[in-house]
């Protein structure tokens, strides 16, 4: 149907999108858009955990004591951990995963039982110190009008009120009175 009514129109179009690949580009290249994001390989690229943080060491950008490396047992996870002094209580990212569904905390064998499997199968991992951290971020968009800023995000972790998946992230508004007491751990 999108094809059919893009071969109707004199000039073709534009084309953006939340998620896209190499098949997408090509779509649109059919019908005669022209994707406006930059090419999907570089958006995977970036995507990844693990090569943000060698983007952003090279950058002299510091971010959390971690090590990036693969990781098949948890002796070996021991092992990195001591070596790097990341301390007992971990946490752990693999290269690519939704709203927090491929970040594990472990803080011993039982965690690493319930998570290690999936774990090993990635080629490599962020192995990371824990901290106690308040995330925040904020959207801009660039307009040929000029530059729209939104609200401040926080980010909410694990409130099964909020967010689909044990362990999720979900990004709502800076507004306490937005959120009832109880949510915002308030007393």
């Amino acid at each position: 149907e999108v094809e059919a009514f893009m071969r109707t129109k004199a000039r073709r179009g534009l084309a953006a999108f939340v998620m896209f690949d190499e098949e997408s580009e090509q779509l649109a290249r059919q019908v005669g858009l022209r994707v406006i994001h930059p090419k999907a390989s570089l958006r995977r690229f970036i995507d990844s955990k693990t090569n943000t943080v060698r983007l952003g060491n090279e950058a002299g950008v510091p971010s959390v004591p971690n090590v990036l490396t693969k990781v098949g047992s948890w002796r070996e996870l021991q092992r990195v951990a001591h070596k790097a002094r990341l301390g007992d209580d971990l946490v752990i990212q693999s290269p690519y995963g939704d709203s927090g569904r491929t970040t594990y905390f472990i803080k011993g064998e039982d965690d690493w039982a319930t998570y290690g499997e999936e774990i090993a199968e990635a080629p490599e991992v962020k192995v990371m110190r824990r901290i106690r951290n308040r995330a925040f971020a904020v959207e801009a968009c660039i307009t040929r009008h000029g530059v729209l800023v939104g609200p401040f995000i926080d980010s909410m972790v694990g409130l099964p009120e909020l967010t689909l998946f044990q362990d999720d992230s979900s990004t709502n508004e800076i507004y306490p009175e937005r959120h009832a007491p109880a949510l915002r751990g308030a007393p």
